[in-house]
């Protein structure tokens, strides 16, 4: 539930570190974008939805992205946003070095780039990871559900059930808990119900 999506503010990724990034997931001029890095080959690659998304403000959304995993000059091809089970149009930037993300040290980020940067304004609701493209079908099936944390394919589950505290508990396999900073604040559901 993006409250404000006019300035840059990261939803998710493991980007603040200047020589661990991987991805990340941010709000940019009414606009969602996804950037992929390549560390080795100091390599980027991005997608962005083509179209203004400033509507979306105020209300819950489904959001998915999905990437098929391939690399070289039509690596951001294989980006596929998705809002509310409907594919979305994207503008796509390639590099030709890029082969894949790598698993640095960098921590998961929710819902800032770093402590007192680029901090998202709004609410979040039931973070999912997975290891397999997900397929429209899978996705609208799956998108107004909570889901039990043993499916296949799933590498991380967060729900956000808690409503008080400052810990998320890791729904899915072997998830680690997420330690919640800068005072957010719990709100009355998202769109799924325990």
């Amino acid at each position: 539930r993006p409250d404000a999506m006019t300035s840059r503010a990261q939803i998710l990724g493991k980007w603040g570190e200047a020589t661990n990034q991987e991805y990340r997931l941010f709000t940019i001029s009414s606009t969602l974008r996804l950037d992929l890095r390549d560390q080795s080959a100091n390599a980027t690659v991005s997608a962005f939805t083509n179209v203004n998304l400033a509507s979306l403000t105020g209300s819950w959304h489904h959001v998915a992205i999905t990437y098929d995993g391939r690399g070289g000059a039509t690596a951001a091809d294989g980006i596929t946003f998705y809002i509310d089970g409907v594919a979305v149009p994207v503008g796509r930037i390639g590099h030709a070095a890029y082969v894949a993300m790598e698993n640095l040290a960098a921590p998961l980020q929710v819902g800032r780039e770093g402590p007192g940067w680029r901090q998202y304004d709004g609410g979040l609701d039931e973070l999912r990871f997975w290891n397999v493209v997900r397929t429209p079908a899978q996705l609208a099936a799956a998108q107004t559900v909570e889901l039990t944390g043993a499916e296949v394919g799933l590498r991380g589950y967060w729900r956000f059930n808690e409503g008080l505290g400052t810990t998320v508990a890791g729904d899915g396999p072997a998830d680690q808990p997420l330690t919640l900073s800068n005072s957010p604040l719990w709100g009355n559901g998202g769109p799924l119900t325990p």
